[in-house]
């Protein structure tokens, strides 16, 4: 997949004359459908995303009260109360090497390498106000890092 188009970040958006949601709209787009069951309300935790995906997310949803600090406070009956604005890394469970789906829901296409994946990252951080200053795989590896551990993954 090639995001040299998106590489130079959300300056090069802002240049375009692009606002942030269509920005990623961009970025989203290049991260395969997920027939998703609904089966992973376990695996949902605090995640890492940008600061304007964050904004986003409380401005179109009250966060529920969790007991537990590592729950997902946007999950309603088990089901993603803010499905259609979440997260890029949301977005790549199910979608990329290393967040493949423990519970059979296939992508359309093939899965997104760590590589990419790790691009998407780095981009959404950039054009959402997010500053990283790991490399593309590392930030990847290191959200990937900090989802609960399930009996699913090693």
């Amino acid at each position: 997949m090639d995001l040299s188009a998106y590489r130079q970040g959300a300056r090069g958006y802002q240049g375009e004359g692009m606002n942030r949601t269509n920005q990623f709209t961009q970025i989203y787009a290049k991260v395969p459908t997920v027939r998703c069951k609904g089966l992973c309300q376990s695996n949902c935790s605090i995640i890492s995303c940008s600061n304007w995906e964050a904004s986003r997310a409380h401005e179109c949803a009250q966060p529920n009260d969790v007991t537990d600090p590592y729950w997902c406070p946007f999950l309603s009956d088990g089901r993603c109360s803010i499905y259609e604005i979440r997260p890029l890394i949301c977005r790549l469970y199910g979608a990329a090497v290393g967040l493949e789906c423990p519970h059979g829901c296939e992508v359309d296409g093939e899965l997104l390498t760590k590589k990419v994946a790790g691009e998407l990252v780095n981009l959404s951080l950039s054009a959402g106000r997010g500053q990283t200053t790991l490399n593309s795989l590392e930030a990847l590896e290191t959200i990937v890092d900090a989802l609960p551990k399930t009996q699913y993954r090693a």
